[in-house]
């Protein structure tokens, strides 16, 4: 999970206006409050169990799918610090240019506006134009992509952190409406059950966030 969250991010560094993300966060969000509450129903579990996938009795399976949404909850905020953190140190370290994947070069005329600037016209839903023009010379397009930098993709990213986070809660709600499914306290017994799984947990996140970063900052388009 991990793995594929660090990926996702990394994809962050290559949206171009503030409608790219906000298509990728709605598929991504409605995904997860679509699916899970499917997945978890007892139809599905027996659909599961008919085709010979699933051998787990129910209540089993539905521990199962809660323990899946905590991990993908930890794994969502574990990556998503880390791509800030390193877009910030590679972005303004003295190495920004041995790493071209985060060098956010701007397409026209070699400048990025402000960041401040950019929050503001990011916060601001005069930038959502249907037909992309923008007469103002400044703020986002709804589509074209000619906003593309390290002030987007930072604040950008950080408004999506927070729709994940929301998106987070509202299942995990669902989950206990519907099912009487505590997603937290099943993610919370565990650990009190095998307390080595922190410790364990931190080092393999810490090795693979490694193993990711240093694939993904080598990269080069043409």
């Amino acid at each position: 999970m991990v793995t594929y969250q660090t990926y996702v991010r990394a994809l962050y560094a290559r949206l171009r206006s503030p409608a790219q993300f906000i298509y990728l966060q709605a598929i991504s969000s409605s995904f997860l409050i679509l699916l899970a509450p499917l997945t978890i129903s007892k139809p599905f579990h027996y659909f599961l169990t008919l085709v010979s996938i699933n051998s787990q009795s129910l209540p089993a399976y539905q521990k199962f799918c809660a323990r899946n949404i905590f991990i993908r909850g930890l794994a969502e905020n574990v990556s998503m610090i880390a791509f800030l953190g390193s877009v910030v140190v590679l972005h303004y370290g003295s190495n920004k240019d041995v790493y071209p994947y985060f060098a956010f070069d701007q397409a026209q005329n070699g400048t990025s506006p402000p960041a401040v600037s950019q929050v503001s016209a990011f916060l601001n839903p005069s930038f959502l134009k249907i037909d992309g023009n923008d007469d103002s010379g400044g703020g986002f397009p709804l589509d074209g992509g000619e906003s593309y930098d390290f002030g987007l993709t930072f604040y950008a990213s950080i408004v999506t952190w927070a729709c994940e986070i929301v998106a987070g809660w509202i299942v995990r709600r669902i989950l206990w409406f519907g099912w009487k499914m505590d997603v937290t306290g099943e993610g919370k017994n565990d650990l009190g059950m095998w307390p080595e799984l922190l410790p364990t947990g931190v080092v393999v996140m810490v090795h693979v966030l490694q193993n990711m970063l240093f694939s993904i900052v080598r990269l080069r388009f043409h």
